[in-house]
């Protein structure tokens, strides 16, 4: 998966309430974090998720 797919897909799924990102300072750079919430995992287990989280307007 490619940088142009991955980062807009999970950008949707931050706005749909999927994943909660978080950034932290390591060693003087900015790292981003991210982890899957209860309701992110409920939809990525659904048949044809990511379709669905395709059609998640920004």
């Amino acid at each position: 998966m490619s940088d142009g797919t991955l980062f807009p897909l999970l950008h949707r799924m931050e706005l749909g309430g999927l994943v909660r990102k978080r950034k932290k300072n390591v060693e003087e750079k900015l790292r981003k974090y991210g982890r899957i919430t209860d309701k992110g995992n409920e939809v990525l287990m659904k048949p044809r998720s990511y379709d669905r989280l395709m059609e998640i307007k920004i």
